[in-house]
C-alpha cells in the first residue's frame, strides 16, 4: 500500500464492475469510504465526482469547471441538513402554545409578522428540499452512468437510476470501490476525492 506520498495512478478496471452494488464491506466493515457513503451520501458522491473531473451535476466538463465539485456538493449536503434542523426547531416552536394556527395568527385572526415568516420560512424549505432530492437523484444517476461509458461497463440508465433511487450509499460505495484501488491506496474521510491527494485516477 502505498502511504508515502509518492504520485500514484489509478486505473479502474474496464468492462465489468469490480464489485457488485452490495459489495459494501469487500474491503472491510471500518473502511473510511464505506462510513461515509452511510453516513453522509452526498459528500461521499462529491468525492467521486471530484476525481473523475464531474461538475456537481454530474457531468464532463472542463477542469476549471470541476475544481469546486467537492465543495459545491458539500454546501449542498450541509445547507440540507441546516434546513431540516431549522424546520424541526419551527415546527416545535409552532406548537408551543398547544396549537399550531395560533402561533401564525393574533386574537383577531389576522396573520402575524411572524406568521408570515414561518410560513415563508416553510415555502423556501420545501422548494429547497425539492431541489435537493431532484439534484441529488440525478447527480448520482449521472455519475454511475459516466463511470459506466468510460470504463465500458456494461448497463443502462434506467439500471442506474434504480440504483441511485432505492440504494443510493451502496451505489456511492460501489463507485468508490471501482475507481478508487483500496487494496494499495488507503481511502480517506476527509478529502476532496476519498483519496490521499498525491493519488489521481484515469
Amino acid at each position: 500500500m502505498n502511504t508515502h506520498g509518492e504520485p500514484s495512478t489509478i486505473a479502474p478496471p474496464h468492462g465489468n464492475w469490480k464489485g457488485g452494488i452490495f459489495g459494501c464491506f469487500n474491503d472491510g466493515c471500518f473502511a473510511p469510504y464505506l462510513w461515509c457513503s452511510i453516513c453522509c451520501t452526498n459528500c461521499s458522491m462529491g468525492q467521486v465526482m471530484h476525481r473523475l473531473r464531474l461538475d456537481w451535476t454530474g457531468k464532463p466538463t472542463r477542469m476549471a469547471k470541476t475544481i469546486r465539485t467537492f465543495q459545491i456538493v458539500a454546501t449542498l449536503a450541509c445547507l440540507y441538513w441546516i434546513s431540516r434542523a431549522l424546520f424541526s426547531w419551527m415546527y416545535t416552536l409552532g406548537h408551543s402554545n398547544g396549537t399550531w394556527m395560533s402561533n401564525f395568527t393574533n386574537a383577531d385572526g389576522q396573520v402575524t409578522t411572524g406568521g408570515i415568516f414561518l410560513m415563508m420560512f416553510f415555502i423556501a424549505f420545501t422548494v429547497f428540499n425539492l431541489f435537493f432530492l431532484i439534484w441529488s437523484l440525478c447527480a448520482l444517476t449521472r455519475t454511475r452512468m459516466n463511470v459506466r461509458e468510460r470504463y465500458n461497463i456494461r448497463g443502462s440508465c434506467c439500471g442506474d437510476l434504480c440504483c441511485a433511487l432505492w440504494c443510493r450509499c451502496c451505489t456511492v460505495a460501489q463507485l468508490h470501490r471501482h475507481t478508487g484501488e483500496y487494496e494499495n491506496h488507503r481511502s480517506v474521510c476527509c478529502s476532496k476525492t476519498g483519496l490521499h491527494d498525491h493519488v489521481n485516477v484515469v
